[in-house]
């Protein structure tokens, strides 16, 4: 698989299939890259597919407002989102060796930043409103951290669907 950082000058976007299935493909140059979809249909669950390996993510517990990547047959997160704002606007997601990604959401949920730790945007995500889902998402900057983790492309598009999923619309 290419390196996130080398689809700088191409666009990617997530797109549904169907709009009764929650199956959601990251295609790049009319090719499909990976795709997210939840096994069942009220699962909280969403498996990754496509990458280097199988992730899933999910909600660390019942309580928790934490967000778990595992590795799949695996009960720990290997890193974990966490919101640093009341309305969950703000959030930061935890990567190995202690560096941390921050997330930035617009208005009406319609878009999101991501940021390194030194603030610089390297990923932006918009959403298009239709009855299938698309979001639009541009590599603002290459980073290491991207390229390393490309499962964060698909941790921040789980958290829009679970913002536009509980604020009611999408």
């Amino acid at each position: 698989m290419k390196r996130l950082s080398e689809y700088i000058d191409s666009p990617l976007y997530f797109t549904q299939k169907s709009f009764l299935r929650r199956e959601f493909e990251l295609i790049a140059e009319e090719k499909i890259l990976a795709k997210l979809y939840y096994p069942k249909f009220l699962s909280i669950l969403a498996i990754v597919e496509g990458l280097d390996q199988k992730y899933e993510i999910k909600p660390t517990n019942f309580w928790a407002t934490s967000i778990g990547i595992f590795k799949e047959g695996y009960q720990r997160p290997f890193s974990e989102y966490v919101s640093t704002r009341f309305w969950g606007m703000k959030g930061e997601i935890s990567l190995a060796r202690g560096e941390k990604l921050k997330l930035n959401f617009g208005s009406l949920k319609k878009s999101c930043g991501v940021y390194n730790s030194y603030n610089d945007l390297l990923l932006t995500f918009k959403n298009k409103f239709s009855l299938k889902e698309k979001t639009n998402i541009t590599i603002e900057k290459s980073s290491e951290l991207i390229d390393e983790n490309p499962w964060v492309v698909f941790l921040t598009f789980y958290k829009i669907l679970q913002q536009n999923r509980n604020s009611g619309i999408a």
